[in-house]
């Protein structure tokens, strides 16, 4: 019997370990699945007697939305399905809606099950109609796809239309399954502004540059509706019984690893969210024009970081990278990162000989033999790349008050080379060679990552490195990156660089916003933040609007006291001072209740700083002093309401009634006397103190003559009087910059500004393109040949707001490189730079920041607009400095060395502890156990005869005097029994057991078991 318990207790272990083992198991995948599938928003199934969360709309009574439980189970092939049937002649819709909670914004893919057997047709007025699937995001934003049927050409039998935006409708003929079977439909948007609707896994429409409309709805919803929208023979009848939501995964981050090369092209990237195999991450390189080299691999998905490395020889050294992130063929997700790619980088000791070699760089992560003083303000501390096998010493500086102390680099250095620090997380600024390198100490890393900055490109023969700490500043250095530079890149590096960036500032906005109360207030606000950040070659300063100042114009008063001398107003009834408004009588407006608080700020600070002299003066002045050049800006024509916005038009606008054009609030050019006022006031401005010329701006409103001269060219000839008087008013010498908005036939020539005659007439020095309020990345060219041609400078304008443009793609790779933010709309300095780079390379003389620059985190401006000045210097900065924006790989601080600590250079991340490792530790456990008991179980049948015999004796004679405890364990053992047929589900041990091996054995105990029994027997007879 002891056999056949030790079996049974055997198989009992074993039938709850493995119930253990599954329940484990499924426990951990269920985990892993639900962080494998973040992005799955909703799961449901749509059956006739539960809609879950689906709520019904029934929005007019002959439109019906058809329960299972309606139809005949002869026409209902589905038993877990919902039925969208129109009654013929109906009108309306009928829907199920889907509240949500829409993880973000990066797009979706809903995918529905239905078996589609009619659609209606698109109406005759094209009103909404057939089967529609309506979303929206978590934004507001909002976009619907229907289906209908469709009798046209080459076999196409439906239409599968988009509705976005603000009445945006696309429509792509296609051909749909109509075969009475169960397919798949995908309802897809991205993140690059495009959607697509895929049958079984196969796209049957696409489309592209998908602009949704933010805050339609205050929820986000998924319908699906049955929608008629007139009387129809027509019906929509179609299946549907699975619909899941899901949140596109993104790539959110790029880096390359410092040791990445053409050889050895190393790096990684981050997705939102775990992969499986039906994703693909591409990666393809570029020349810097983008032309694309043989190079395209595929990334290997794992967990949310893929990394990647491969050869890459053969390519330019200056590439650009594009990651795609794609599905069924759908291009999810795009980035776009920029790289130098050296030949090879080989790393080296600190005290090893360095010597140039083009397209080779050397890298040092091996700090211990620089030497310090006896307690130096530098400690070391050591790290090792939690994603590959680098080590290296930490050289640590804590921010000091007052010290500083440097250190050389001990490596004899010969021949060109650009330094690169490569500094962890938290680090500030250091001092190489007497140039303060600033650190981004905006990066926020929860743990440490290494990042790199370029430091000074220099000819060190005979010349040494040294780096020194900044007081105030901590510093934490990972390595030091030398690059050898050629002879052409460093003439361009060390080239004296003419400066070519005009600012603007446009006279107002500060006052709005700043305490600006004196003319050091204003010189600060207006041209030392910028020129302490970064260098720029002039500022436009506007003094403000055009009948309206913000200084005390004797040009201005003049107009305006000779209109109220001829209206008899006298002195005492006169206003003030130049913000207290008139009306066209004369009398002064209370105007104060249409004046908002920022308002009432700037028209404060403009009285008490127009007592000290003219803000464009100041201004002027204050840039004289940097070695800046200072444009007065007059916009030609700013007028606003004249029922609100007395503060904005000034009492000349309400004086002169008889200078507004026919049927407008706007004054025209088309009258001598307004003419000639803006000719005086732009000789005042021009002949200020510190005014180096001035600049008339169109771009804004060049609405400047309206009905009252309707022909083009009756407009043109006003204007040109106009500037011809202008120019000799002012002189051949002064420089009169020119404005203008494009296109240029819709902004400049409709209203009689005739950029090309003026331009060829010699009445503009520069010419200055730029799109009204928004960038979209014009085509400048056209501007830039006319002025080319004809000796007149051009400026490409470019606006820190981004427009609506055409390559949504772009848009995505703008806002994974941090050039673009989607929630401000603005674009960054690198951007701007990247514009102006082709620019330059084109021909223009310079570049034109429009209404003001995007400052950073702490209210200072990037470095990276004083890049903005010349070729020479987008060239060095994309050369040289962006590349080394993409490298970043997270690290372990460690208190010694790896050789200490390991006994090699070699570093073995420890294996870092989470939940996943729970189901090994488990089933070691599981099978140790199981080993012992199989052990024993062994040993146990093993056993001698005699054992058996002796055994079978000792339970003989204890069944003599201890029957109740016999009886008690034969309950047991039926207990036992009864316990494992439930564990088992009534099922044997063999059956349980899969494995031939172990089913043998089974065999082989029962067999045993028998042949023990009867040796007891014997046994007892022969006794």
């Amino acid at each position: 019997m002891k056999g056949k318990f030790l079996i049974r207790i055997t198989a009992a272990v074993l039938a709850l370990m493995f119930v253990l083992i599954m329940f484990i198991s499924v426990f951990t995948r269920a985990d892993s699945v639900t962080d494998n599938d973040r992005m799955c928003v909703f799961d449901t199934i749509c059956t006739s007697n539960q809609m879950g969360t689906w709520i019904l709309n029934q929005q007019n009574a002959s439109s019906v939305f058809i329960r299972s439980t309606d139809i005949k189970p002869t026409d209902y092939p589905y038993s877990d399905a919902v039925v969208m049937n129109s009654a013929v002649g109906a009108t309306g819709n009928a829907s199920i809606t889907k509240l949500y909670n829409s993880p973000s914004n990066n797009g979706f893919k809903l995918t529905v099950n239905m078996d589609i057997r009619s659609l209606a047709p698109i109406s005759a007025s094209g009103e909404r109609q057939g089967i529609g699937v309506d979303i929206s995001l978590e934004n507001g934003a909002e976009l619907e796809f229907t289906l209908n049927s469709f009798s046209g050409d080459n076999g196409l039998n439906a239409v599968i239309s988009l509705y976005y935006g603000t009445e945006n409708c696309a429509r792509v003929p296609v051909v749909l399954p109509f075969d009475d079977a169960m397919h798949e439909w995908s309802f897809v948007y991205t993140s690059l502004n495009k959607a697509a609707v895929l049958t079984d896994g196969v796209i049957a429409a696409e489309f592209d540059d998908i602009r949704l409309d933010e805050d339609v709805k205050n929820e986000a919803y998924v319908r699906i509706s049955n929608i008629i929208s007139e009387k129809t023979e027509n019906v929509n009848y179609a299946y549907i019984n699975r619909i899941l939501m899901y949140d596109n995964p993104v790539i959110t981050d790029f880096s390359l690893s410092p040791f990445a090369s053409k050889e050895n092209f190393a790096g990684t990237v981050t997705t939102s969210y775990k992969l499986n195999d039906d994703y693909s991450l591409i990666l393809t390189l570029s020349d810097r024009d983008g032309n694309d080299i043989s190079i395209k691999q595929n990334i290997p998905l794992s967990d949310t970081e893929h990394d990647f490395s491969f050869d890459a020889g053969g390519i330019t050294s200056d590439c650009k990278i594009k990651l795609s992130l794609e599905k069924d063929g759908i291009i999810l997700s795009q980035t776009v990162a920029y790289a130098y790619l050296y030949r090879d980088i080989k790393a080296v000791e600190c005290t090893d000989k360095l010597t140039a070699d083009e397209e080779c760089a050397f890298i040092c992560n091996d700090l211990e033999n620089i030497d310090f003083p006896d307690n130096s303000v530098w400690v070391r501390s050591y790290y090792a790349s939690k994603k590959r096998s680098e080590t290296g010493t930490v050289l640590n500086c804590a921010p000091q008050e007052d010290i500083t102390e440097s250190f050389e680099y001990p490596a004899v250095l010969n021949g060109k080379f650009a330094v690169y620090i490569g500094y962890i997380s938290g680090s500030s600024a250091v001092c190489v060679n007497g140039t303060s390198v600033k650190m981004n100490s905006t990066y926020d890393d929860t743990e440490n990552t290494v990042h790199e900055v370029f430091a000074l490109c220099q000819d060190f023969s005979g010349q040494t490195l040294t780096i020194s700490n900044i007081p105030g500043n901590l510093i934490k250095i990972a390595y030091i990156k030398f690059v050898s530079i050629s002879d052409e890149d460093y003439s361009i590096y060390q080239s004296d660089a003419d400066k070519n960036l005009i600012i603007d500032n446009d006279g107002f906005t500060d006052f709005c916003l700043y305490d600006i109360n004196t003319s050091d207030d204003l010189a600060h606000i207006a041209v030392d933040s910028y020129a302490d950040c970064f260098d720029f070659a002039a500022i436009n300063i506007s003094p403000f609007l055009t009948t309206e100042l913000n200084y005390n114009s004797a040009v201005l008063n003049k107009y305006i006291g000779a209109k109220l001398d001829a209206l008899g107003v006298s002195a005492e009834n006169r206003p003030s001072h130049l913000y207290e408004i008139v009306a066209g009588n004369g009398l002064p407006v209370d105007y104060e209740q249409y004046m908002s608080d920022s308002y009432k700020k700037a028209r404060s600070s403009m009285l008490a700083l127009s007592k000290e002299g003219s803000v464009p003066s100041i201004v002027a002045l204050s840039a004289d002093k940097r070695g800046i050049d200072a444009y007065a800006s007059l916009r030609m024509a700013a007028f606003y309401n004249p029922e609100t916005q007395y503060f904005l038009n000034g009492s000349m606008f309400y004086l002169y009634p008889e200078w507004h054009q026919k049927e407008s609030d706007l004054m025209s050019y088309y009258y001598d006397g307004y003419r000639n006022y803006i000719t005086e006031l732009l000789q005042e401005l021009s002949l200020m103190d510190g005014i180096d010329g001035v600049t008339l701006d169109f771009s804004r409103y060049p609405y400047v003559i309206g009905s009252e001269q309707n022909l083009p060219e009756g407009k043109t000839a006003v204007m040109n009087e106009f500037m011809r008087n202008l120019r000799a008013v002012l002189g051949e010498s002064a420089v009169i910059n020119l404005k203008i908005a494009v296109p240029a036939d819709s902004y400049a020539t409709q209203y009689g500004i005739d950029y090309q005659g003026w331009i060829r007439s010699g009445y503009i020095n520069n010419l200055i393109v730029i799109d009204f309020e928004k960038e979209s990345f014009y085509d400048y060219m056209p501007y830039l040949t006319l002025c080319e041609q004809n000796g007149v400078g051009f400026y490409l304008g470019i606006t820190n707001v981004l427009g609506d443009i055409p390559d949504s793609e772009y848009l995505s790779e703008l806002e994974y490189l941090g050039l673009y933010d989607r929630n401000t709309n603005r674009i960054s300095p690198e951007l701007c730079m990247q514009r102006a780079r082709e620019a330059y390379s084109a021909g223009a003389k310079g570049v034109y920041i429009y209404n003001g620059l995007t400052p950073e985190g702490d209210g200072s401006y990037s470095k990276y607009y004083g890049r903005l000045n010349s070729l020479k210097d987008t060239e060095v900065f994309f050369r040289l400095e962006y590349p080394s924006e993409f490298v970043k790989y997270p690290v372990t601080i460690l208190e010694k060395s790896a050789t200490e600590l390991f006994g090699t250079h070699e570093f073995v991340q420890p294996k870092e502890e989470n939940d996943s490792g729970i189901l090994p530790v488990v089933l070691i456990v599981v099978l140790s156990i199981s080993l012992i008991l199989f052990i024993a179980l062994c040993i146990s049948n093993k056993s001698t005869s005699r054992d058996r015999i002796d055994d079978a004796l000792c339970k003989n004679a204890a069944n003599n005097t201890v029957s109740n405890d016999t009886n008690t364990q034969d309950i047991n053992e039926h207990k036992a029994e009864d316990d494992y047929s439930q564990i088992s589900g009534g099922k044997t041990i063999e059956r349980l057991i899969d494995s031939d091996g172990i089913e043998a054995d089974s065999q082989t105990v029962h067999k045993n078991d028998t042949e023990v029994e009867n040796d007891t027997e014997n046994n007892n007879n022969n006794e």
